[in-house]
């Protein structure tokens, strides 16, 4: 799904996709994530989500993906992540 120009993905929108494994939307106009649009994949080990426009993430956007190992998020707007963000990531390798 990258380089699609995809601008907006809805809280729903992976819900049902338990064996996702991997998913690639870098370089899209993507400007936020929400809160539980990693509910339900709970097998997603690498996220490309680079070169988009987010600006910000809280401490629980990635909290139902807890078997995340590869998070790949430059070249956004964010300035700072959340305290706390890594501590619902206990499988982070690389970022």
């Amino acid at each position: 799904m990258e380089y699609n120009k995809i601008e907006r993905l809805h809280e729903d929108q992976f819900q049902g996709l338990v064996k996702l494994f991997e998913l690639h939307l870098s370089e899209n106009r993507i400007e936020a994530l929400p809160d539980k649009i990693f509910e339900g994949v709970k097998d997603l080990k690498g996220l490309s989500i680079f070169g988009n426009k987010i600006q910000n993430v809280t401490s629980t956007t990635f909290s139902h993906a807890r078997e995340l190992r590869f998070l790949f998020m430059h070249y956004n707007l964010m300035a700072e992540l959340p305290i706390g963000f890594f501590g619902l990531l206990p499988h982070i390798i690389r970022v």
